[in-house]
């Protein structure tokens, strides 16, 4: 069975102050993060909870890194919620704001 996942285009745009050193390294960290939301509907729709919780865990520890709070916060929900029997259920939600993060964030460098 397939879950959906659709970008929610209502949900006001994220503005990421992030520093101006990290500049090029931006737009691979764009790429790769869409390319990491492709395999995570894959392992929701395999009902793979320890790899959601992982990538969850990757994916807030990545953002947070690269100044993206907003998209580790939610990284941080996604791993909790395959860490709980209770919560799963949350998950295609929380990766539709995801990806309705990742194509609408306004990028701000300081």
């Amino acid at each position: 069975y397939g879950q959906q996942f659709q970008s929610r285009s209502d949900t006001a745009r994220s503005v990421e102050y992030i520093n101006i050193d990290l500049k090029e390294l931006i737009p691979a960290f764009i790429h790769n993060t869409k390319e990491e939301i492709k395999r995570l509907k894959d392992a929701v729709d395999q009902n793979d909870w320890p790899t959601i919780e992982r990538m969850g865990h990757s994916i807030k520890g990545s953002s947070y890194g690269y100044g993206f709070k907003c998209m580790g916060q939610i990284g941080r929900r996604i791993q909790a919620a395959a860490r709980e029997t209770h919560g799963r259920d949350r998950l295609p939600e929380l990766i539709s704001e995801l990806v309705d993060y990742i194509e609408n964030v306004q990028v701000v460098y300081e």
